[in-house]
């Protein structure tokens, strides 16, 4: 079992290029502001993936709020699924 966030998240643009972000089933809701943070301040230096895993299809009661990401951010966040 995983846990956390914990404590403060701070972003620095020139910290890291790549990150990546695991979160599961309704877990994945804190990681949307974090997502959106990491996009928004480090477009052109940053690149961002999220794995979103759930038990079944019915447990991925947020699986379009990850997909809102992609187009704006194409090139920037990725999104992948697993079961």
């Amino acid at each position: 079992a995983f846990r956390g966030p914990k404590g403060a998240l701070r972003h620095s643009r020139h910290l890291c290029r790549k990150m990546g972000i695991v979160a599961g089933g309704t877990g994945v809701t804190p990681t949307f502001q974090i997502i959106r943070t990491i996009c928004e301040r480090g477009r052109g230096t940053a690149q961002l993936g999220l794995i979103y895993a759930n038990r079944t299809e019915e447990d991925a009661l947020l699986r379009q709020e990850p997909d809102r990401f992609v187009k704006p951010y194409q090139g920037i966040f990725k999104d992948y699924y697993c079961l």
